[in-house]
């Protein structure tokens, strides 16, 4: 998932890379953060009753995700 090769040359050598982190969320926060409208994925998301008080968690395995 590393862009390092693509924008090599591209950056100044002191630039350091940060690890990526995944993340599930609700795709009504989505539209909320974003003002886009996602009716029929909103329809389909598996977390559409999640509540937003519990707030966002990294997934640290492909068996957290809910489908």
């Amino acid at each position: 998932m590393s862009q390092a090769k693509l924008i090599a040359g591209m950056v100044d050598e002191a630039f350091t890379y940060a690890g990526y982190k995944t993340f599930q969320v609700p795709v009504r926060k989505i539209e909320k953060l974003t003002g886009l409208n996602c009716d029929k994925l909103r329809n389909a998301d598996p977390l559409k009753t999640a509540n937003e008080a519990v707030g966002v968690k990294e997934l640290a395995s492909l068996e957290q995700i809910k489908l």
